[in-house]
This record gives C-alpha cells, structure tokens and sequence, in this order.
C-alpha cells in the first residue's frame, strides 16, 4: 500500500493536528522524538528490538543487524546519519531464524511508560517514508489483543502489512486499513474502533508471511500521526500545524551552522535559542537577533540546541561541538 507524495500532501491537510513521532534527528538516537519532548518523567518512546531466540533452538534465532535486541547501544548504530538529503533515519535488517517454525524480529516503543494507555480515538492516519527489500508490518499494539486476549493470540495486534522497493515512499495507514492479522481467531472479530482507546505502542516488525533464511531490510524516516495533538500524550509543545512527511523533511534543512568564527541561523524562523548540556541544564540562551553568534562567547564543549521557531514549534536537533 504505498501513496505517492500529491496523494500525501492532500491527505495531510485534511487535518491540523500532528505529532511528529520520530524523524530521527533528537539528539538521543535511542528514544523517539515525541518522548524527547516529553521529557524523563513520562519514560516514553524509548526505541527497542526483540526475535525470536526464545522461541526456537538456541542460536538459530532471528538475526537483527545491528544487533538492537543485545546490544545496548544497538540503536545508536542503526540510525544511519545520512539516509538521503543530509537526513537521519532507522536502517535495520532482519534475517530469518531457522530454530523456529514462524520466525519473527522487529523493533519498537512505547507511546509512555509500559503498561500505560493512549486514547488514539481522535487519530485518522499515521504516515512515514520507508524503503529497502522485503515486506514488514507495522502494528499498533493495544490492551485489547496485548494483555485481555488470551497470550497465545498476543500477536494479532492491529495493523497493515507492506511490500518495500528500492527506492524511497511515502506511505500511510488510514484508520480503515488497522486490522488484526490475519490467522488469530480470539482477534479476527476485533476492530480498530475496538481498541484504539487503550493502545500502548507501535512495533515495525517482519511480515506474517517472513520465512527461514528471508531478509527483511528496512530504511524508515519520519512517523508522523494525524488527527491527534501533543495533548494525547499529555504533552504541551507546539506542533507545526502542517506537519506531515513534507514538513518533516524540509524542517531538517540545517537552522543552525557554524560559518567561521560564528555561529548562524535563520533569524526569520529562530525565535530564541537554548544551549543545553548533557543533562538537559539550559547552560545559555539567546534570543533569535540578527541570526548569528560569536563562538566566543558561547560555553565551551559539545551542546545540544533548543531553537524555538516562530510557528511555535521546537526543534531539538543541533549539536554544537565547541570544543
């Protein structure tokens, strides 16, 4: 199911509320850009793997490449610095486990701490740009199927399945295309409607139809929702009103660079700046000006910049090295 980008762009208009879920470009390569904002309380949105080596004969699990599921610094190395355009993204490989008779991996995360719900009625699609080899499905997973259902159907949660090509597209999962899948009986009377009260998080995993030795590899950017507003997950940031895959791209432009001795930005679009350390301590701030800073008079070491934006909105993305 793939959508072209004069289809998308429409589609994205047909509502003024976003949230923009990952586009991989948070200083904090392993937690998604919604949880980032909505800061250490909320525990949220922290990216994991998992496959099948429970399931199977020992070490003939499910390989992921990088190896998200044991390595704690696995999604470090799977977001890939330059998917295209100076652009961030998710780059995983999944290949087919011989130990067990429906091999399976993927990766995911959790909307807000685990076990905690999210009321996605007002939500009408989610979209993303994805491309590689392979099928994957990409799930939301809710109490519904996850924890009400007996465990032996957990696996059904609702969502759509999709074929990659080289080449990179835009897709996007409508609310009608939200279906159990398919071969789970407790869950094949279930509907989107059902659950979408109580859901918990998304997991991007390997297709049903993933066999033994089948690979799967996926390159995936900017997981945007429609229909629903920071307000869902109890944040209260100021989303771009027109995001939507385009606006997540062309939001990536460098808004902060370093031109000789001084630092520069768009003072049309930076309202004020936050340099913040590791710790999340605001060190310095600034407002926008005249669009640019000398070096010198800016603390020394590796930063991170906050760079609030006329439209509302924040941008967490630059790091600055000074040293």
């Amino acid at each position: 199911m793939k959508i072209s980008p004069s289809l998308l762009a429409a589609a994205s208009l047909t509502t003024a509320a976003n949230v923009v879920l990952d586009d991989f470009n948070d200083p904090y390569k392993g937690q998604t850009l919604h949880g980032w904002r909505l800061g250490a309380p909320a525990k949220a949105g922290f990216w994991y793997g998992y496959n099948d080596w429970n399931h199977g004969k020992t070490g003939l699990g499910t390989v992921m490449i990088p190896d998200v599921v044991h390595n704690d610094t696995g999604f470090t190395q799977a977001v890939a610095d330059d998917c295209g355009q100076g652009s961030p993204c998710l780059h995983v490989k999944f290949v087919g486990g011989t130990g067990y008779a429906y091999p399976f991996s993927g990766v995911g995360f959790n909307f807000l701490q685990e076990g905690t719900d999210v009321d996605l009625t007002t939500m009408d699609s989610i979209t993303f740009r994805a491309k590689g080899s392979g099928s994957f499905r990409f799930k939301l997973m809710t109490k519904r199927i996850t924890d009400d259902l007996d465990r032996k159907n957990y696996w059904a949660d609702m969502g759509t399945t999709f074929d990659l090509s080289a080449d990179w597209e835009i897709y996007r999962i409508g609310i009608k295309n939200i279906k159990p899948q398919e071969g789970a009986p407790l869950a094949a009377k279930l509907t989107w409607q059902d659950c979408r009260d109580q859901t918990r998080k998304i997991h991007i995993t390997t297709s049903p139809s993933f066999m033994a030795k089948d690979t799967l590899d996926l390159w995936i950017d900017d997981l945007v929702m429609h229909g629903a507003t920071p307000a869902v997950f109890g944040g209260s940031w100021n989303e771009d009103s027109t995001s939507g895959i385009e606006t997540a791209r062309s939001t990536r432009a460098p808004r902060i660079a370093r031109s000789g001795s001084r630092l520069v930005w768009d003072s049309r679009q930076v309202m004020r700046l936050d340099f913040v350390d590791a710790r999340g301590n605001i060190v310095f701030s600034c407002d926008g000006g005249d669009g640019s800073k000398s070096l010198t008079e800016l603390p020394r070491g590796a930063l991170l910049v906050r760079a609030f934006l006329a439209s509302g909105a924040v941008d967490p993305s630059k790091v600055v090295n000074l040293r």
